[in-house]
């Protein structure tokens, strides 16, 4: 974490229903970066990520709220969080 000072402390000090309202304040800002990273990806995108150490190159099928299933060659199904994921830049034929 770049310049972030974490006081361990204060959260002990906090309240059950501050710590509940604190916790509600950062599940919203995680969701909303996932909904941004997901917004990146279209049906038919090409992309590829890597699960258990090996490169997988598929097709986005289906754009969940949490994950991205992709359809990768061979017919395996994945869903994978949209941060794990890149998209594969198409040549164009001339």
């Amino acid at each position: 974490m770049k310049n972030f000072v974490f006081d361990r402390a204060a959260l002990h000090r906090m309240s059950s229903d501050e710590l509940r309202d604190f916790n509600r304040v950062i599940v919203g800002i995680l969701k909303a970066r996932r909904a941004d990273e997901a917004a990146k990806y279209c049906m038919g995108d090409t992309v590829t990520f890597i699960a258990r150490g090996l490169r997988y190159t598929g097709t986005v099928w289906k754009i969940n709220r949490a994950t991205i299933t992709v359809n990768c060659n061979g017919g395996r199904i994945w869903r994978v969080s949209p941060n794990l994921l890149k998209k594969v830049e198409q040549k164009i034929k001339a």
